[in-house]
């Protein structure tokens, strides 16, 4: 079955920073072929294949409503075949709900994402790469 990960957390937690470092390690270090990418201020939607898996990121995951842009790219996702998605949520919603749809064709697997202090900079980082380092074994 088809795999969705999910960095979940409240707001400002740091979803969409885990997910672009983790982007940015997988292009980095493992040469992956970019089929679509979008980079916005913050945010990304992007889909590529990773030793022939197809994988699409949406980091901007607070609005899941009907028509959101999370809402526009899971669609995307299912359309062209992805493999993996990742996505941010925050911890109840309508993000959840509509990744909840999902379950029939995706194996969900939740990654809290606890708010740290942004002051304990030390802290925000070993934590990050706890996470993008968990997120990694389980893709590639």
């Amino acid at each position: 079955m088809k795999k969705m990960f999910i960095v979940q957390g409240i707001s400002n937690a740091g979803k969409t920073t885990i997910l672009r470092e983790l982007y940015t390690v997988l292009k980095e270090k493992y040469g992956i072929e970019i089929i679509s990418e979008n980079i916005r201020k913050s945010d990304i939607t992007t889909i590529f294949k990773l030793n022939n898996i197809k994988i699409g990121i949406e980091s901007e995951g607070d609005q899941g409503h009907l028509g959101s842009r999370l809402d526009t790219s899971l669609k995307e996702f299912e359309k062209v075949g992805c493999d993996i998605i990742l996505c941010a949520a925050r911890t109840k919603g309508a993000t959840v709900r509509r990744i909840h749809e999902l379950k029939s064709t995706y194996t969900l697997q939740f990654i809290k994402k606890e708010k740290i202090d942004k002051n304990n900079i030390n802290e925000i980082k070993r934590r990050n790469l706890e996470v993008i380092e968990s997120l990694m074994s389980k893709i590639i």
